[in-house]
């Protein structure tokens, strides 16, 4: 019998990579001050170092979150009389930074291994965050064709 819901040529097996990708905009400092035009305005120096501050401050936050998830895994082993032979993979709490149209002014994608390190690495953000979304990451080969799967990667690659 024919399945008539409008899903008859959707793969089965759909397999995910096993993290989280989370996409963080954010605003800087300087965007909602009003320049002093008699000084020059901001200087490059100035605008250099507010969008540097909420990289730096959000990439602070996911090495330590990251070191924190880390040695609470090594007393568990310990804990256990077990080694702790495990190495959180490099691509985890390792964020890339780029300068998106519109109207925010950072943004910055980060792969997790939860979704619980969300609210800790956007709460030391100077300005709020303008928005924070997640996405599963569904592994490539699972959803693409062998054509097409020249053109794409893992986000972890």
């Amino acid at each position: 019998m024919k399945n008539n819901d409008g899903f008859d040529n959707c793969r089965s097996g759909l397999e995910y990579n096993d993290y989280v990708a989370m996409l963080c905009t954010m605003n800087t400092e300087w965007t909602s001050k009003i320049p002093n035009f008699q000084d020059g305005g901001f200087s490059q120096e100035y605008r250099q170092k507010m969008f540097l501050h909420n990289m730096e401050k959000f990439s602070a936050n996911c090495t330590k979150y990251k070191i924190n998830v880390f040695d609470n895994y090594t007393k568990l082993q310990n804990a256990r009389a077990e080694s702790a032979n495990e190495n959180m993979e490099s691509y985890l709490f390792n964020p890339l930074f780029y300068f998106p149209f519109g109207s925010a002014d950072d943004l910055a994608i980060v792969l997790l291994d939860d979704f619980d390190p969300i609210q800790y690495l956007t709460s030391e953000i100077k300005d709020p965050p303008e928005d924070v979304g997640i996405a599963l990451c569904p592994k490539h080969r699972a959803i693409l064709s062998d054509e097409e799967k020249g053109h794409f990667c893992d986000l972890h690659t």
